[in-house]
């Protein structure tokens, strides 16, 4: 029971502690998880398979059946008697009452082997089967397209989670740097030095403090519930995330995003593959102008019992072998309609892809200008930090020097807390904007 009992205390230190998590492992679990990716590899499968299905069409085919019939009698055919004239005068006539002449048993067992194959179809099953290798690159296409998605989800999930991080983490640091002024204004208080009322700022704006340190604490654990969610993990999971270091510069032109996303972007390609697709069809109803022409070949045995040997009346086995021709000379238009539905849904296509373009063309248009906002924003936070944490420095040590007052080092408190906030959301929102440009450019 010794080892047992070792075992699940290692098991519950071990849950107790959180998973360690970076973003690449972030990106690798969500792809093996996610259902919504799942649904988009799985169309690919079935895409796969109808072009299986197409190709098939172009080769022959061989069925099978096998049939029982029960008869309520055995079928036969009535003959008439025959009457022979006489052949000496005076003579009567002669009479043959021949019996009836069975033709079919009462118990008929059949089987047959039939085979087609198609010779010509005016181009209908080869344009079946390019359609459907086309739906296969299209829906490989829709693949990416989920899976950049998917990617900057968890992205934009991660690096919020580690902003929440870093706002904790500046909200711990204001509990602990209010707790040292707090025990400075106490110690002012118990000599003298300053009033009261000075010791009650700094209660309030230690309490404040800790009320915000709550709600960064379960702002914390909400932003890793989201990212929980997009990994398939439970809800109240718990990561130890690592930091992500990375401020990546823009080197590149609007009309150079743009360019690159216009030829990368899959949802561009997959569209440009649809109008494929509709000029396939055009030709596809096109064929019904043409005759369809296959060879087509039967063999059958039959029998008065199961195993087809025959009936004593026919032969049991049968072949024969045909060439078919058929021709659909007059449907009141029908082709002719069809073929004009085919063009419509080209053209259709063809706006599509135009409207296609012009959405890609703006989501790239306003992802590039948002992240020059970001990183316009991320440089004034970062002069703003280090001139709040100058200030803080110099108003500690006048009031330590009873120069400024508890109210003042409060302020300034205030103030570092607030352009540390506003740097770490600064700083995670430019990386957010850059993750959101590469995918709109059609990149991981």
């Amino acid at each position: 029971m010794r080892w047992l009992t070792v075992f699940l205390s290692f098991i519950l230190v071990s849950a107790a502690f959180a998973q360690e998590l970076t973003l690449e492992k972030a990106v690798e679990i969500a792809l093996k998880r996610n259902p919504s990716y799942k649904i988009s590899l799985l169309s690919v499968r079935s895409a796969k398979e109808m072009e299986r299905v197409a190709f098939s069409k172009k080769l022959f085919t061989v069925d099978f059946s096998y049939s029982y019939t029960r008869l309520n009698e055995e079928q036969q055919v009535n003959v008439e008697p025959v009457e022979i004239p006489p052949l000496f005068p005076g003579a009567s006539p002669m009479v043959i009452k021949p019996h009836d002449i069975v033709i079919s048993r009462q118990n008929v067992y059949e089987y047959k082997f039939t085979f087609f194959q198609p010779i010509f179809t005016g181009g209908k099953i080869s344009m079946a089967h390019e359609i459907a290798k086309l739906g296969v690159d299209v829906e490989m296409l829709k693949e990416k397209e989920a899976r950049l998605d998917l990617v900057f989800e968890v992205k934009r999930a991660y690096l919020n989670a580690l902003k929440a991080k870093k706002f904790l983490s500046v909200a711990k640091e204001t509990v602990k740097l209010l707790k040292a002024h707090y025990r400075d204004a106490l110690e002012f208080y118990k000599q003298g030095i300053t009033p009261k009322v000075d010791l009650l700022r700094t209660e309030v704006a230690l309490s404040r403090a800790k009320q915000r340190l709550t709600d960064a604490e379960a702002a914390y654990k909400l932003a890793l519930s989201a990212l929980a969610v997009l990994l398939r993990d439970k809800v109240d999971a718990s990561y130890e995330l690592h930091d992500v270091e990375v401020k990546p510069s823009l080197e590149l032109s609007f009309d150079d995003c743009l360019r690159i996303a216009f030829s990368n972007r899959p949802v561009i390609k997959a569209v440009a593959k649809q109008v494929e697709v509709a000029r396939r069809y055009v030709k596809l109803e096109q064929s019904d102008y043409y005759p369809q022409i296959g060879l087509a070949g039967e063999y059958s045995k039959h029998g008065n019992n199961p195993d087809c040997d025959g009936d004593g009346l026919t032969d049991a086995e049968r072949w024969a072998i045909s060439l078919q021709l058929k021709w659909n000379l007059f449907a009141w238009g029908k082709t002719r309609h069809s073929v004009e539905r085919a063009r419509i849904e080209e053209l259709k296509a063809l706006e599509q892809l135009k409207a296609v373009k012009d959405k890609v063309a703006l989501e790239v248009r306003e992802a590039y200008l948002k992240l020059i906002s970001a990183r316009d924003k991320l440089m004034v936070a970062e002069k703003e930090v280090a001139q709040a944490k100058e200030n803080y420095r110099d108003t500690r040590e006048r009031y330590k020097e009873q120069i400024d007052t508890s109210t003042d080092v409060i302020d300034a408190q205030v103030f570092l807390s607030n352009a540390e906030t506003r740097y770490y959301e600064a700083l995670y929102d430019y990386n957010i904007a850059y993750a959101r440009l590469v995918r709109v450019m059609g990149r991981e």
